[in-house]
């Protein structure tokens, strides 16, 4: 086997480096938050040095903007996975609550929020993303409300995964889906 070219050795090495830096710096803002964390802490994580951190980032806000995107692009992976080709409500809500459920307990998802929610400095994009994350199931829910005659299906869909994102189990998130299914039996009724 013939030895690997200098220049693609060291694209390797330094792409494997990039991943290192970004997975400390994931650590390092899930545990102490966007505003609290430093290059200083990340290089630690990392056990590197600054200059090194700075030769791969400008700044922490490149830095974590990154990692702000990792995160959110995982738990959009995580959402886009939850089953809706079911036409009956109760199994509907229990699809939701269950699978996103999963997701809103994800290590990703938990630091993504707390930055979001706790944090200054979050980009743009990343907000606009965090707002639109539930859409595709907002939309279903809300069809599958209107048949039971609820004028504000759409309100009730947003109320709905409101209160399975703040659920803090599964239990909490079952209790959610039986009083939304409660309501909507005691309508068609």
């Amino acid at each position: 086997m013939a030895p690997e070219p200098r220049a693609q050795r060291w694209a390797r090495i330094r792409a494997e480096r990039r991943e290192q830096i970004l997975a400390g710096a994931s650590r390092v803002f899930a545990r102490h938050g966007l505003d609290d964390s430093s290059m200083a802490l990340v290089a630690a994580e990392c056990e590197s040095t600054k200059v090194t951190l700075y030769a791969h980032f400008r700044n922490k806000e490149l830095l974590a903007a990154e990692v702000l995107q990792r995160w959110l692009t995982a738990i959009e992976h995580g959402v886009s996975l939850v089953g809706l080709d079911t036409d009956d409500l109760g199994e509907l809500l229990w699809s939701i609550a269950e699978g996103l459920t999963a997701v809103t307990m994800t290590d990703d998802y938990r630091s993504l929020f707390r930055a979001i929610h706790h944090g200054k400095g979050v980009p743009e994009p990343i907000l606009a993303r965090w707002e639109r994350r539930f859409n595709r199931q907002r939309t279903t829910l809300a069809s599958a409300f209107s048949p039971s005659g609820s004028p504000d299906a759409g309100i009730h869909a947003s109320a709905f995964l409101a209160l399975i994102d703040q659920a803090g189990s599964a239990h909490q998130a079952g209790a959610i889906v039986r009083l939304f299914l409660a309501n909507y039996q005691a309508r068609t009724r």
